[in-house]
């Protein structure tokens, strides 16, 4: 495999400027460039001069093959950044294709503390998922363009970055994602053909409408423009995630993290994507690199989790890994990390320490509520479910008809959003309405059909299904989990007979047949 080589220079960012050169062409498996320490000086007259170790070793056997130090007066980082990849380049026996050395010698800003910014807004934007470094990456790419209103690089990604915050329902809003695209329009405006302005339409198209028509054409554009660009292979690979080419997307993601193996985004995403084909010990192993790179983010802990839940339901296991976490600052408030304690507590039968999960919020939890471009599950119908397991059905329905008030504004205020229409289906099931819990969850998966998005569609029909079980449809419950069983999703024969919620179904010989063995 190939490492990402890393200068430690100001205002140059190796692994981000380096990494996507034809350098991370070199065949999976023969060598990787190693770490590089950048030694700085003064000679007598003040002049600042760099000392940059690169070197090459094999992965084989961890042979260097190759190390030359550069010394050199440091007066032009893009300069100097340009000739040492040039060296490294040569030194690997690689030669650069046009759209690499025009990369190798672009100057995407004449400010310094501009690029600066751009730097660090990058870091945030690829660290993880999670609000909070989004909302500090806009902040650095905004202070970039500030420096430089002309910095189209930073132009981009911030329209990413926008995009994002859209995507994952930090903030759905037609004004977020109009921002998104006026960004993007202007980086392209600036340099009609910068690879990163294109690769970030494409995710505007993608993120912002489900256009993937639109996408993969941006996509293929950034892709020629810049070759072998992890960022872009990754963004391929999604969308075909979306489509449902569950094998070929996990091809494109393998092959993006042979170009920059150190990505946390890209190994967090491939688990993913050998969770959604059900090759958990493959997921396992993924999510464990996972951590090694990014140990600090709470999120792939439960990642993690989920996918023990999914393989076996070994709940002592996924247990030791949320407690694992738990040494992370704050991440026990963190209300995904609740969820999961509860998921863990129910699949155990212990539904006290579920209850007790839920009702000992600590004031620090953010929102109380599983919202996520997947789901909606308010606290209130997870109160309502596990009061239910215990059997106390007036705690029960009354949490369920508070449940019922909050889904009904919800959906009157956005009323094409399909995780509200199936989570209110749920919880008018709770409360035995039957012909409106039919309607609700049936229109979640009209808005959101699988084959407009496989990977959201599949919760929308899972939500159905648990429906039909709710109402005592229980042969329509298990066609449909025949049909999600059968096809790529998160959906785990362990997790429906080991999970509480499902055991309606238990008894079932249809059911017992289609779960009874494997996963």
């Amino acid at each position: 495999e190939t490492a990402p080589m890393t200068a430690l220079v100001t205002n140059l960012d190796a692994s981000d400027y380096l990494g996507r050169l034809a350098i991370g062409r070199v065949h999976s498996g023969i060598m990787r460039k190693g770490d590089n320490v950048a030694l700085w000086g003064k000679d007598a007259d003040g002049t600042l001069r760099v000392r940059v170790s690169p070197a090459l070793v094999r992965v084989s056997d961890g042979t260097q093959v190759w190390s030359h130090p550069y010394d050199a007066v440091f007066a032009d980082a893009f300069r100097l950044q340009s000739e040492i990849s040039t060296q490294v380049a040569g030194a690997m026996g690689v030669t650069l294709l046009q759209p690499e050395q025009r990369s190798l010698e672009a100057r995407p800003t004449e400010n310094g503390e501009a690029y600066d910014y751009y730097l660090r807004g990058s870091d945030y934007f690829r660290r993880s998922y999670l609000e909070q470094d989004f909302r500090i990456a806009i902040d650095m790419f905004e202070s970039a363009i500030k420096l430089d209103p002309r910095f189209a690089l930073a132009y981009a990604r911030l329209g990413e970055t926008h995009a994002a915050m859209f995507w994952f329902y930090y903030d759905h809003t037609s004004s977020r994602l109009a921002t998104a695209k006026e960004m993007c329009d202007r980086a392209l405006a600036l340099d009609p053909n910068l690879a990163d302005g294109h690769a970030s339409l494409a995710f505007y198209y993608y993120w912002g409408s489900l256009d993937y028509e639109n996408a993969l054409k941006e996509f293929a554009l950034a892709d020629k423009l810049h070759p072998n660009d992890s960022r872009i292979i990754l963004g391929i690979a999604s969308v075909q995630r979306r489509q449902g080419k569950m094998d070929i997307a996990a091809e494109n993601m393998e092959r993006a993290l042979a170009v920059d193996p150190r990505s946390s985004e890209i190994t967090y995403n491939l688990t993913q994507k050998y969770g959604l084909l059900r090759r958990y010990d493959a997921a396992v192993q993924m999510i464990d690199r996972c951590i090694l790179l990014a140990p600090d983010l709470g999120n792939r802990y439960i990642q993690k989790a989920a996918i023990i839940l999914a393989r076996d339901a070994d709940v002592q296991q996924a247990d030791e890994v949320m407690r694992s976490a738990a040494k992370i600052a704050g991440f026990e408030s963190e209300w995904s990390a609740i969820l999961m304690r509860v998921q863990i507590e129910r699949i155990r039968g212990n539904f006290p320490a579920a209850l007790a999960a839920l009702l000992n919020v600590p004031q620090t939890a953010q929102g109380q509520n599983n919202d996520n471009q997947f789901l909606f599950h308010p606290r209130a119908l997870a109160l309502a479910e596990v009061y239910g397991l215990m059997r106390k059905q007036a705690e029960s329905r009354a949490w369920y008809d508070s449940a019922r008030a909050l889904l009904e504004g919800l959906v009157a205020e956005h009323p094409d959003d399909p995780r509200y229409r199936s989570t209110l289906g749920i919880t008018y099931a709770g409360l035995g309405r039957r012909a409106d819990a039919l309607r609700e969850a049936s229109k979640g998966v009209e808005l959101m059909p699988v084959s407009k998005e496989a990977w959201r569609g599949s919760y929308r029909l899972r939500d159905l299904a648990r429906v039909r079980m709710m109402t005592g449809d229980i042969d329509g419950a298990l066609s449909l989990l025949e049909s999600l069983l059968s096809a790529p999703n998160d959906l785990s024969a362990a997790f429906l007979r080991s999970d509480p919620l499902w055991s309606p179904l238990w008894d079932n010989p249809r059911f017992k047949k289609l779960v009874g063995s494997g996963t």
